[in-house]
């Protein structure tokens, strides 16, 4: 049974979460504490799942049914509804993403191979601790926190490596 804008707004809240059907899997959750919330229901790779439309009133019977018509869609290209949501709320300028631009930049310039290994060296460091955070959300003591440790670790090491080798005996015998 369709349900109307005035049950919507009259249904009242229970001890538990109250569920009404519009039909085609589009729900109206009622929490016992009185708010509402439109939710699909659906199957995904044989699971059962729930999609998140949004609150009511703030999202109409009418806006749901047009949701709800659109994640439809998507479960028929075989596309899981919240997933895309999910991967749309997600940003575009990560910081991982504007290294991987920078570095294809500087592949096309022709920088040399050491060059480019130490570049992607330095970003491989820093992806892994804010790599899928937005740039805008990235300032320099975000930065400085993580590399600063990492960098003089390397450093020393290298330095080491650099100082064992100049040391050791040649392979004549000599110091």
């Amino acid at each position: 049974m369709r349900l109307t804008d005035v049950q919507c707004r009259t249904a009242k809240p229970g001890p538990k979460i109250r569920k009404i059907s519009d039909g085609g899997s589009l729900q109206l959750w009622i929490q016992p504490t009185g708010s509402r919330h439109w939710r699909l229901a659906y199957r995904f790779d044989g699971k059962q799942r729930v999609f998140s439309i949004g609150p009511y009133p703030l999202i109409s019977l009418a806006e749901a049914r047009v949701a709800r018509d659109d994640a439809k869609r998507l479960l028929l290209q075989g596309v899981d509804p919240s997933k895309k949501k999910q991967q749309d709320r997600k940003p575009k300028d990560t910081f991982r993403n504007v290294a991987a631009e920078y570095v294809h930049k500087l592949e096309k310039e022709g920088r040399a191979v050491r060059t480019l290994a130490k570049i992607n060296w330095l970003l491989g460091m820093a992806n892994t601790s804010f790599g899928d955070q937005a740039i805008a959300k990235i300032n320099a003591p975000t930065v400085l926190e993580v590399s600063s440790p990492k960098v003089m670790y390397q450093f020393l090491l290298e330095f080491r490596a650099q100082a064992d080798a100049c040391s050791a005996p040649d392979a004549d015998g000599y110091d």
